[in-house]
C-alpha cells in the first residue's frame, strides 16, 4: 500500500499518476485485479455515491442483496434498475404509457389526431390524454404502437404524427381500408423512432384524409427503449 498525499495506491506506487478525477484510491495488478465488498448472507453490500457534506443515502448507489442475489442501481435516492438472480431487468421509472378509448364514433377533419382519453398506465406522466400526444422527456429511441377502427369502410389512411405533422416515407407508415365494402376494420402499426427531448408523438388521419373513427377500438401506446 502506497499513500501519496491524498492518494492511496494498492499495487501501484504512483496513484497520483492516474486520472485526477478517480485517483484517490487506485487498485491494480499486472494481471487480473478487483475489489471485493462482502456482507452477511442476508445483508446488502453497497457502493455509495454522495455529494460533499452529505451523509445520507440520497444520491446514487450500486448495491447487491445477498438474501435474494439481486443487484440494484439507484440515482437521485431511488432504485432505478434492478437485476434479479435470473438476469431479469426491471426499470420501474422508464417512460411508458398505454391509452385507449371507450366511447362512440368521432368525426375528424383533414389530418385530425385521434385522442385516446382513457389512460391504462402512464409512467412519468409524459402522455397527455387531453391532446393525445406523448412528449419525449429525453432524447432516445422510442417504440410506439397504435390502432384505429374504421366503422364505415372506404379508403382512410392514418399516420404517426411527429410534432403534429405526418411522419413516414410515402405510404410506408400509412394504414388504410380499401373499398366501400370493408367497414368495421381495425388496423394498426408499430414503429421505432429517434426522438429529441420535447418532441411529441401522436397519430391520426394522414394529411389529405378525414372521416369517422370509432373510439371504442382505438388505442395508442409507447415507451423509451434507450
Amino acid at each position: 500500500v502506497t499513500v501519496s498525499g491524498s492518494n492511496v495506491g494498492i499495487g501501484t506506487s504512483s496513484p497520483s499518476g492516474y486520472d485526477s478525477r478517480t485517483n484517490n484510491l487506485v487498485v491494480g495488478d499486472a494481471g487480473d485485479a478487483g475489489i471485493t465488498i462482502f456482507s452477511g448472507a442476508t445483508s446488502n453490500a453497497r457502493l455509495q455515491f454522495a455529494p460533499s457534506g452529505s451523509t445520507g443515502l440520497d444520491n446514487g448507489l450500486i448495491g447487491y442483496d445477498n438474501s435474494n442475489d439481486s443487484m440494484v442501481f439507484a440515482t437521485g435516492g431511488s432504485d432505478r434498475m434492478r437485476i434479479d438472480s435470473a438476469g431479469r431487468v426491471t426499470m420501474p421509472y422508464q417512460p411508458a404509457f398505454m391509452s385507449a378509448n371507450v366511447g362512440a364514433s368521432v368525426t375528424l377533419a383533414n389530418g385530425g389526431e385521434v385522442i385516446c382519453t382513457t389512460v391504462v398506465f402512464n409512467t412519468g406522466s409524459h402522455y397527455n390524454n387531453t391532446t393525445g400526444r406523448f412528449t419525449a422527456p429525453i432524447s432516445g429511441i422510442y417504440m410506439f404502437t397504435y390502432a384505429a377502427f374504421n366503422p364505415d369502410g372506404g379508403n382512410k389512411q392514418f399516420a404517426p404524427k411527429l410534432n403534429g405533422s405526418d411522419f413516414g416515407f410515402g405510404d410506408t407508415f400509412g394504414i388504410f381500408d380499401t373499398g366501400p365494402t370493408a367497414p368495421n376494420q381495425v388496423k394498426g402499426l408499430t414503429i421505432l423512432i429517434n426522438l429529441s427531448a420535447n418532441d411529441s408523438m401522436s397519430f391520426g388521419f394522414r394529411n389529405g384524409y378525414s372521416g369517422t373513427v370509432y373510439l371504442g377500438h382505438s388505442y395508442f401506446g409507447g415507451y423509451l427503449l434507450g
